[in-house]
């Protein structure tokens, strides 16, 4: 697997394919390749405030998850400067949540109903300090 940045020329169709967010100006990411070029894997990043970020997850292949965390998680904390990473789940996607939880999210609020009735939207976040796949700055006093 390569990793690319996401390039709505060229991934447009894959990123709707697999994931239900609207794309904009400001939406970014990375895109895991096959030695194909078929797209394998996706995180796209938006919804940009002061502090934060809003990240959405798609995986066809296991593998497209080998290094993703480490480039995103670097991405967002160092190079943005940003001190949380947000997510929004499906309540009837037990693998989605199983998969952040595993990278270090929390599960900060659940809205009973709110993708569907019987099924809530679960917000996840991951604070910078609890981030164990970004390069840590060692400070030499």
């Amino acid at each position: 697997m390569k990793l690319i940045a996401f390039n709505s020329f060229k991934h447009l169709d894959y990123a709707r394919s697999v994931l239900q967010v609207p794309i904009s100006a400001s939406t970014g990411g990375i895109v895991a390749i096959d030695s194909d070029g078929q797209p394998q894997g996706i995180v796209l990043l938006d919804n940009w405030a002061e502090n934060s970020v809003m990240g959405h997850v798609a995986i066809q292949h296991p593998m497209a998850m080998r290094h993703i965390p480490h480039e995103i998680m670097n991405y967002v904390f160092n190079t943005c400067g940003k001190g949380m990473f947000l997510g929004v789940i499906p309540s009837d996607n037990p693998k989605s949540l199983a998969f952040h939880k595993n990278l270090g999210f929390t599960v900060i609020h659940t809205i009973t109903d709110g993708y569907d009735i019987g099924v809530d939207i679960i917000l996840v976040q991951l604070l910078k300090e609890n981030c164990r796949h970004i390069e840590k700055s060692s400070e030499v006093a």
